[in-house]
């Protein structure tokens, strides 16, 4: 079982503590505030909002709904065996009074209290790497995830990992020029 600092030490924990060090917050009613004062974040399109970050030079997707637990809590976030819990069970309410953290138990709980089905999102789209950085880096990440009908934790799991070649390049550069 990790402890505690093998948590924490997660990259999209690391990411979640760097962000809210770097002025990051979350108001109220769960939207994302970045330091310029501009709400941050988009609907990855199952219902749950996301919010991408440029961290240790790689994009990592953080759950709004992490971040909101972090800003509530702290770092009681991070003790061993505990999750980010939605109170009325709606993924899209990141309201400070409907975030809760808790134990998986205790959600499953909740949801079968609540008539919910648990089960995994929907995976993306196999698609070739190469087409999906190319559009990322020409249209944008939301254009990207429309156009290849994925969602976002498996385009950001798509970027990281490709590493793109001459040709790849020599493509974005004329694309963006036109």
């Amino acid at each position: 079982m990790k402890t505690k600092d093998q948590i924490k030490n997660v990259r999209t924990n690391r990411a979640i503590v760097y962000l809210y060090e770097k002025g990051y917050r979350a108001e109220e009613n769960g939207a994302v505030i970045n330091p310029r004062g501009k709400e941050i974040g988009f609907n990855r399109g199952d219902g749950r909002y996301v919010i991408m970050a440029n961290f240790e030079d790689k994009m990592v997707a953080i759950l709004r709904s992490r971040f909101v637990a972090y800003c509530k809590f702290k770092e009681d976030m991070f003790n061993v065996g505990m999750i980010v819990r939605h109170k009325n069970d709606n993924p899209s309410d990141d309201s400070f009074k409907n975030i809760l953290i808790g134990t998986k138990y205790e959600n499953i709980k909740d949801a079968k209290r609540n008539n919910i089905k648990l089960g995994r999102p929907k995976k993306g789209n196999e698609v070739d790497l190469s087409k999906l950085y190319i559009s990322w880096k020409t249209v944008g990440f939301s254009k990207t995830m429309k156009r290849y009908n994925i969602n976002c934790s498996y385009l950001t799991r798509c970027i990281n990992r490709y590493n793109p070649t001459a040709k790849d390049k020599i493509k974005i550069f004329w694309r963006n020029l036109i």
